[in-house]
């Protein structure tokens, strides 16, 4: 394993009957300063249009369908069919600020060895100790 973390960040998307939110959260990991090596959406057996509305990303997303098992099994199968070294996860509800990807690389290019044992939630706190000021200033992802 290398520590180049440059184009080695797959994105891994659950997602079930997400149709009216995976959007929001696609468009959130297109929009990052550093760009993910892949975006997978795994869809958990959806029901509503979450296939149509990430089919019109085209060959920028990668779409994964399985029969409904649960978000568990939906993250387990983006990990296996993921090419990255490492592994970000988004909610389908939910959406990052730009430069969340670029804030873990640089953790990871810190300490590449310690960076896999932070917990998600540990991680998540760094990343809001980053976040809130500048959502306190009133900057959004957007700008």
């Amino acid at each position: 394993m290398g520590t180049d973390t440059s184009d080695n960040i797959s994105v891994v998307i659950p997602a079930y009957n997400a149709a009216g939110t995976i959007g929001r959260a696609l468009d959130s990991v297109i929009a990052q300063t550093h760009p993910a090596r892949e975006i997978l959406v795994v869809d958990d057996g959806s029901t509503d249009r979450t296939a149509q509305v990430v089919s019109e990303y085209g060959g920028r997303v990668e779409y994964l369908y399985q029969d409904n098992a649960g978000p568990g099994a939906a993250r387990n199968a983006g990990i296996r069919a993921a090419h990255g070294e490492w592994i970000a996860f988004l909610d389908a509800d939910d959406e990052w600020l730009p430069h969340r990807l670029a804030l873990q690389a640089e953790l990871l290019q810190r300490d590449p060895h310690g960076a896999p044992r932070l917990e998600s939630r540990q991680i998540g706190r760094l990343l809001d100790l980053v976040t809130q000021p500048c959502e306190r200033a009133g900057l959004r992802h957007d700008d």
